[in-house]
């Protein structure tokens, strides 16, 4: 994670990054740290869903959330946002988190492209996967979307 947030500094890019650590489930010194920071969007590639539901905590109303979401080939990513969205926790309810998940490399970059370009989408103002999955199969090169149901473009 450090190289990571050092790597992004050198790039010069015009937003503050605050690496974290620390495990976010739950966890008073995430809360207290995100809550002195303003932002638009949150982005999301959690390994788990204990983890996802944590983090979506932090998005308030009127912020857009991009969760994605990788195993073996499979990829997907899904823009919500507080008060005109159902809550990840109620997508996935009653899923467990699984302990070992292969995963292919391929599918990683193709999930963060998409998500760093709806990241784009929605501080414009126009996200194309609100409300909707985009779901990518790379071992049968399928995309296809799933529209979510009792949502609104709130």
């Amino acid at each position: 994670m450090d190289v990571a947030c050092s790597k992004l500094i050198k790039i010069g890019i015009d937003c503050k990054i605050v690496p974290m650590n620390i495990r976010i489930e739950d966890n008073p010194e995430f809360y207290d740290g995100i809550d002195k920071l303003n932002f638009d969007v949150a982005m999301d590639c959690l390994d788990n869903y204990t983890s996802r539901f944590a983090f979506e905590k932090i998005v308030n109303g009127g912020q857009y959330l991009i969760s994605g979401g990788v195993v073996n080939n499979f990829g997907q990513v899904i823009t919500l946002k507080k008060g005109g969205s159902i809550t990840l926790s109620e997508i996935y309810d009653g899923l467990a988190d699984e302990t070992i998940i292969g995963v292919i490399p391929q599918i990683i970059m193709n999930i963060a492209s998409i998500m760093t370009s709806e990241c784009v989408k929605c501080i414009t103002g126009k996200p194309k996967l609100l409300n909707r999955f985009l779901v990518i199969d790379l071992e049968n090169y399928n995309f296809d979307f799933i529209e979510l149901e009792g949502a609104t473009d709130g």
